[in-house]
């Protein structure tokens, strides 16, 4: 046998085997052609399906795909070089553009196994698809009005208005917020601070945002300030900490218990005010600045808004100091306990120890 059919049987061997072993285009069993058993077999099967000589001595690869083997099969045969792949001119119905007899084609063969998706490739090889985190916006059901995007139609994903327009009580509001990611807080919780009370309560408190103790708990003020404003309350109100609703602007711990941030306090308003909807009281208290004025639009101090009386969302609201800053500045303890005595009197309750007029002017 010629060294060049010497070289082809060689080569045939090699793409089989590599077939075998890669499990691609594994030749069906219905259609495999029988086992070379020699030589000379092996070149008439070769000269039985191979396509036409390119040049002399030289075919083109059985794997167009993939660069011919020319390693010399025996010392002092030089590697024939390998042709380049050219395809041939067909016409619409499937036969050779230039009318010459079409090569017949071989039979379609199934892989010995399936083989997994094509990752994408890049310039320097192949690499696996990125894997897609689940997405963490609502471990809830649906809200209403939310489509499969995340969003009723118009809104953004994280735009939870439309939804909020139809909720009518407290369950309602935290199915929407879900486990929120809103803003950037959710990346430091250990979970959501959403709200703690009666749900018809006639007092809502308003604070801040949740500190460590809350976090861990996910009720507002249980810490050392909740324990203050309970004494509030009750002590001084008369009133028991599950008469009343407390909640807070932002409804994640904001990092080492520094001031909600604009765009955190954006994200968490439309919850806020969704809870004031639900609950319907008949007086706000906002406890600190930060609530104060994020809620009357402001940035007036707070020395000069505390203890007046005005007005969000229709509802009747008294600003006043937050229950950490009389920790820290016990003498303002007292102009606490007068701005409360102004809501008693607007609830028609008695107050204890006291017949001061209003300052500011009780509303109507």
């Amino acid at each position: 046998m010629s060294p060049e059919l010497h070289e082809l049987v060689r080569q045939l061997r090699a793409e089989l085997d590599w077939a075998r072993r890669t499990g691609v285009a594994a030749p069906d069993p219905s259609t495999r052609a029988p086992a070379v058993r020699s030589d000379d077999e092996a070149a008439a099967a070769l000269e039985s399906r191979a396509p036409a000589e390119t040049s002399s001595g030289d075919r083109a690869s059985a794997f167009p795909d993939r660069p011919a083997q020319n390693e010399p099969s025996d010392p002092g045969v030089a590697p024939a070089p390998a042709p380049a792949f050219q395809r041939q001119p067909v016409a619409r119905d499937g036969s050779p553009a230039d009318g010459s007899p079409a090569t017949p084609r071989r039979p379609a063969t199934r892989a010995a196994s399936p083989a997994p998706p094509e990752a994408p490739v890049s310039a320097a090889g192949r690499s696996p698809a990125p894997q897609l985190a689940p997405s963490t916006e609502s471990a809830l059901p649906p809200d209403p009005g939310r489509g499969s995007a995340g969003g009723g139609p118009g809104l953004p994903v994280h735009d939870p208005r439309q939804a909020l327009a139809s909720a009518t009580d407290l369950d309602q509001v935290r199915r929407i917020l879900g486990d929120c990611t809103r803003c950037k807080l959710h990346g430091g919780r250990t979970q959501i601070v959403f709200g703690v009370g009666r749900p018809d309560a006639e007092v809502m408190f308003i604070g801040e945002g949740p500190g460590a103790d809350e976090d861990r708990r996910g009720e507002p003020f249980v810490g050392k300030a909740g324990q203050l404003l309970t004494r509030i309350i009750e002590g001084g109100m008369g009133m028991s900490r599950s008469d009343v609703y407390i909640a807070n602007v932002v409804k994640c711990r904001p990092p080492r218990n520094r001031n909600p941030q604009a765009d955190e306090v954006e994200a968490c308003e439309p919850f806020l005010e969704a809870q004031v909807r639900a609950v319907r009281p008949r007086v706000l208290i906002l406890l600190g600045r930060v609530a104060a004025q994020t809620l009357l639009r402001t940035d007036v101090p707070m020395g000069q808004i505390r203890g007046r009386w005005t007005e969000v969302m229709g509802v009747p609201a008294m600003p006043t100091f937050h229950p950490a800053y009389l920790l820290r500045n016990p003498a303002e303890k007292r102009p606490v306990w007068e701005d409360i005595q102004e809501v008693l009197r607007f609830l028609g309750r008695p107050v204890p120890g006291s017949d001061r007029a209003g300052r500011g002017g009780a509303p109507e």
